[in-house]
C-alpha cells in the first residue's frame, strides 16, 4: 500500500487476483465485487456450455449469433481477469482505507481509545477464507454439473 501510495499509480499487478477472479476479492471481504465477478464468469461458462449442447441443431444466422455471443463472453472473462489483476490491489487498498475510517469514526463516537480501536481493527480486518472456500465449492459444483450435461 505504501509503494502504491507513493507512486500514485492505480496499477499494481496481483497474480492471485488475476487467476482467481472474484474469489480473491471475497477472501479480502470485498463481497460485492467478488460475487459479481464470479457470477459473470459463471453465467458466461453456463451460456457456452448451453450453446455447445445445442450447437449441432443450429445453422445459419443462429449459429453465427450464438458463436458471436460466446466469443463476447469469453472476451468478458479475459477483461475481468485483467481488471482483477491490474487493479485488485488498488481496490483492496481503497476498501481498507474506507473500513479503517469507518471503524475510527465508530470508536471516536463511543469515546474509545487506541486499545478499542486496535481491537476493532483486529476483529474486522484480515483475510477470511471460509466464504471464499464456500464459493469455490459452489462454483466447482455448478461447473461439474454443467460439464457433465446434467443441466442441458
Amino acid at each position: 500500500f505504501v509503494r502504491m501510495s507513493r507512486s500514485k499509480s492505480p496499477v499494481s499487478f496481483n497474480f492471485t487476483a488475476f487467476f482467481t477472479h472474484g474469489f480473491w476479492f471475497i477472501s479480502r471481504r470485498m463481497y460485492f465485487p467478488g460475487i459479481l465477478m464470479i457470477l459473470s464468469v459463471m453465467c458466461s461458462s453456463l451460456y457456452q456450455a448451453y450453446f455447445a449442447s445445442v450447437f449441432e441443431g443450429l445453422s445459419g444466422n443462429r449459429l453465427a449469433v450464438g458463436s458471436m455471443i460466446s466469443m463476447i463472453l469469453s472476451g468478458l472473462e479475459i477483461i475481468i481477469m485483467i481488471i482483477s489483476g491490474l487493479f485488485g490491489n488498488r481496490f483492496y487498498m481503497n476498501f481498507c482505507a474506507k473500513r479503517v475510517k469507518k471503524i475510527n469514526a465508530q470508536v471516536a463516537a463511543k469515546k474509545g481509545g487506541a486499545d478499542e480501536f486496535n481491537r476493532e481493527l483486529e476483529e474486522n480486518g484480515g483475510v477470511t477464507m471460509l466464504p471464499a472456500f464456500s464459493m469455490v465449492i459452489c462454483y466447482l459444483a455448478i461447473m461439474y454439473i454443467t460439464e457433465k450435461g446434467i443441466l442441458f
